[in-house]
């Protein structure tokens, strides 16, 4: 699994490229179709890894000690 950095940074190229696609009106709809799926996909990636980071955050800090005086 990529880290949260990783799949942001492919969250970054994939918006990138659709936003280009928007008005770029050589390319096929097929295509633009193509990357709208890519774009999801790498959504649904950062947004799953994104909460899993959380998570382990979560976990390590409940999992950590206290001090007490």
């Amino acid at each position: 699994m990529l880290s949260v950095t990783e799949y942001q940074q492919k969250y970054d190229e994939i918006s990138a490229i659709r936003d280009a696609a928007k008005s770029d009106y050589t390319l096929s709809n097929a295509r633009k179709r193509e990357i709208a799926r890519e774009y999801t996909a790498a959504r649904k990636d950062l947004m799953a890894a994104s909460k899993a980071a959380m998570a382990a955050a979560a976990q390590a800090s409940a999992t950590t000690p206290s001090k007490t005086p």
